[in-house]
């Protein structure tokens, strides 16, 4: 744009057409250039998440790490993170990628530019990015809490409203609408109260980054315009260095203007890695206890169940439920289990199935193919009667 404005000012009709249609001729360049770009970060981006949330589910069923996380509450809404996480972090941190290279090329391009014109553009442009860089991290660092304990209640929210549509027909039964719907209002009451706080320090950030961003408008005219009235440079320079000092603060100043994002985004990345590190300890669990030996043996070489000097304790080992259980359970035979509730029936279940393995002592049973455990709760798959009788084998409907 300089040539045009310098054209116009000397009032040159024919430079004036050239460099206009210069100009048009790369914007119009441009047009399929950035289309593919755009193409090519949401392809990359999709199959980055295909890959990443194919990986978590395959760790999340290895070893029935599903099951173990129903006891720790520091892992919340496991399936918001593999899904919505999972996308969103797949998508932001491609495009902060992008962006960094690009402002990395924009630097490269405009500080020679900016430099020539006026070294104390370019001193005042570096000065005045790392001061904002670093009051907008003061002022927005508080973000990044917010947002995660965000995405912790909206995902708290959506459990509440799958749980009434999974037990429809037993809170109807109860009539439990109003308990239902008290809790609801109490988990929307949450979102809403915490996003009333991120509104209000998104309103803080927004108050310094308009500022920032009014102020640059004015500072590269500041310093030209003076060069201009003593006859250093030419008009179009002025026009020049505004939208070459412009470019090169947006690149510089990337941390400033995404700080939103990014607090978004670096809440995102802390949930996504709580659940991974999740599923490493629990890798590192179960091979610590092969490779000690500190754990229930189970062996699948029998016809029949039998326990011997069978100890249980809970999950963590806080408490032992079993102590020294010994029975075999002839072929053919049956054995009803009574007790209050809590003594262990269902422990012992667990423990057979192999679901809980902390204790010591030895299990025998058939191969688990050949044995078949009904749950306390109820649980329908999706699909056709067939596919109720055929679960957990994967068979098509004839």
């Amino acid at each position: 744009m300089r040539d045009v404005m310098t054209a116009l000012e000397k009032q040159d009709t024919e430079g004036f057409h050239r460099a206009i249609w210069f100009y048009i001729g790369t914007f119009a360049a441009s047009i399929p250039l950035a289309a593919f770009y755009r193409y090519v970060e949401e392809r990359l981006a999709l199959n980055w998440r295909d890959f990443l949330a194919r990986t978590f589910m395959i760790r999340y069923f290895y070893n029935r790490a599903y099951y173990r996380l129903q006891g720790h509450e520091e892992i919340d809404n496991p399936d918001q993170r593999i899904s919505e996480d999972a996308k969103n972090f797949t998508i932001t941190s491609l495009s902060f990628s992008l962006l960094v290279i690009n402002s990395v090329i924009q630097i490269l391009g405009f500080a020679r530019e900016l430099w020539m014109i006026s070294s104390l553009l370019v001193a005042v442009l570096i000065s005045y990015a790392v001061i904002g860089t670093l009051v907008a991290f003061l002022i927005g660092r508080r973000l990044i809490g917010l947002n995660y304990l965000q995405y912790e209640r909206e995902a708290n929210l959506r459990y509440g409203l799958v749980r009434v549509r999974d037990n429809a027909e037993s809170i109807a039964f109860y009539r439990g609408e109003r308990k239902e719907l008290r809790d609801l209002r109490k988990r929307l009451g949450g979102v809403v109260g915490n996003m009333m706080v991120l509104i209000k320090w998104n309103r803080n950030l927004a108050f310094f980054s308009t500022g920032y961003n009014s102020l640059a408008m004015i500072l590269p005219l500041m310093i030209v315009a003076p060069l201009f009235l003593q006859g250093k440079v030419e008009f179009g320079t002025i026009t020049q260095a505004m939208g070459a000092f412009a470019a090169f603060l947006a690149a510089v100043s990337l941390f400033i203007t995404q700080f939103e994002r990014l607090s978004a985004f670096a809440a995102g990345v802390t949930r996504l890695g709580s659940l991974w590190d999740f599923l490493d300890e629990r890798d590192v669990e179960d091979n610590l206890e092969v490779d000690t030996e500190e754990q229930i043996e189970i062996s699948e070489e029998e016809k029949t169940v039998a326990l011997e000097n069978l100890t249980v304790a809970t999950p963590g080992g806080e408490r032992t439920l079993l102590r020294d259980v010994s029975f075999r359970l002839p072929p053919g035979k049956s054995l009803l289990i009574m007790g209050e509730s809590g003594s262990g029936k269902s422990s012992l279940l667990r423990t057979i199935a192999g679901l809980w393995n902390s204790g010591d002592g030895k299990i025998g049973r058939p191969p688990y193919r050949n044995m078949m455990f009904l749950p306390q709760r109820p649980y329908m798959v999706p699909g056709s009667l067939r596919t109720q009788l055929d679960y957990p084998e994967a068979r098509r409907d004839t």
